[in-house]
């Protein structure tokens, strides 16, 4: 009795885990390919559109989250955890859709948008590539491993799950919902928050 309560235990425990590189890679890499691939078209998009109609935008973004030079460093990383997040959550829920494996739409989504940052900016010369590196890398790059993670992760549930309907999973739908979940809140959440708060506080410090 006592070693089939630890097989439980075991059991139970290890239900909720994140998932793992090993588990996750080609997802991961597809996720990242994605994000190039919109990057890309974001800066085409840019000279199609005119790049005062992308400022415009850029400018309405910043407002309606609030974000301001005028706020304190709390409060932008309140802001900022705030406006990842939900983006990581969205992708987290958009994973538990069978099939799809839609979740990839947050890469085309964020690819597109600074493809198209980076080349208003640069048409109007307001920013060299170093100057844009400064303002965007040091917490982009924190930000994008914890998207592409979640997007990767999402899309591998997605899959998990439509295999469970095809029957061709031995997973239960439970430990494939409690590993999405762990996910999530052990790995997504902990990079976005690291991301936020080198925006608020690193980043304006590099681009004085």
């Amino acid at each position: 009795m006592e070693k089939g309560y630890k097989k439980r235990m075991d059991e139970r425990n290890g239900s909720f885990r994140p998932l793992g590189w090993k588990e996750i890679k080609p997802w991961f890499l597809w996720s990242l390919a994605l994000f190039a691939l919109a990057y890309m078209g974001g800066r085409i998009l840019v000279n199609t559109i005119g790049k005062e109609e992308v400022l415009k935008f850029l400018n309405w973004f910043r407002g309606s989250a609030g974000i301001s030079k005028d706020n304190t460093a709390l409060e932008n990383l309140r802001l900022y955890f705030l406006g990842n997040g939900k983006m990581v959550f969205v992708t987290m829920i958009l994973g538990l859709i069978p099939f799809l494996c839609i979740s990839g739409l947050s890469m085309l989504i964020n690819g597109c948008f600074f493809g198209g940052l980076y080349q208003a900016m640069a048409v109007m010369g307001s920013y060299t590539l170093w100057t844009y590196t400064l303002h965007v890398a040091p917490h982009g790059l924190i930000e994008l491993v914890g998207l592409a993670y979640m997007v990767a992760v999402s899309m591998k549930t997605s899959w998990l799950l439509g295999q469970k309907i095809r029957k061709k999973s031995a997973l239960s739908v439970k430990k494939i919902l409690l590993r999405h979940l762990a996910s999530f809140l052990l790995v997504a959440i902990p990079i976005i928050a690291v991301g936020a708060v080198v925006e608020a506080y690193i980043t304006p410090l590099l681009v004085q």
